[in-house]
């Protein structure tokens, strides 16, 4: 869950108590650095082949495993974020075993790899909300910062779905110099999808080896 974002009365109730009690309350798994896109500033995607040479990703049990340990600690939100964390090959099986656990589960993505399963199992199983990147308002944006030509209609497509099935949303907006002639149209989005917005002009500096050059 990202903690960042307005909360109900019931969340703030609970972050507060935890906080008086040091509990640590919420948790981000990443379930892999890989992602289908290659946005110019990026400082967590890493290539596959990079990944199975660092010695692969954790197993899922492995991180159903940490789950519980972090249920007998009192964590009740974990987010779920990469990398792209639909291209963990057993998402669908960790954000189950999650539900089942009694996890709050926040899901940040690209929207890229929505398909109907994932709609059917958000639409059963529905998350507390979906955090969704936008990189642009237009397909040609995308192809300049992201190295994807349909990025963007296929986001619309699927922001449009998540709003027709009331799966909470949000969009994240990361601003940097080939997005920020388009700043006014995220905010006409989020206004049109009656979805909140974050826009965020601060990036983190790379702390991986696979940064810039080094990455290909």
């Amino acid at each position: 869950m990202d903690l960042n974002t307005p909360l109900n009365p019931v969340e703030q109730r609970l972050v507060a108590k935890a906080d008086i009690a040091k509990i640590p309350i919420s948790a981000a798994f990443e379930l892999t650095p890989v992602c289908n896109l290659d946005c110019d500033m990026c400082f967590i995607h890493t290539a596959k082949h990079q990944v199975d040479k660092q010695g692969g990703l954790l197993s899922a049990d492995d991180w159903i495993n940490y789950a519980i340990q972090l249920k007998e600690c009192g964590t009740l939100f974990i987010l779920l974020t990469g990398g792209e964390p639909l291209l963990y090959p057993d998402f669908k099986i960790i954000y189950l075993a999650l539900r089942d656990l009694g996890f709050v589960i926040t899901i940040n993505t690209n929207g890229l790899l929505f398909d109907d399963s994932i709609f059917e199992l958000f639409s059963q199983y529905k998350p507390r909300r979906v955090n969704l990147t936008l990189y642009g308002t237009s397909n040609a944006t995308y192809k300049n910062l992201c190295k994807t030509s349909t990025g963007y209609t296929t986001c619309m497509q699927v922001l449009t779905r998540l709003q027709e099935a009331r799966i909470d949303t949000k969009l994240n907006v990361s601003l940097v110099q080939k997005n920020r002639h388009e700043q006014k149209q995220f905010y006409q989005i989020a206004q049109a999808l009656s979805f909140p917005i974050e826009v965020n002009s601060y990036m983190f500096p790379c702390t991986r080896t696979t940064c810039g050059k080094e990455r290909n």
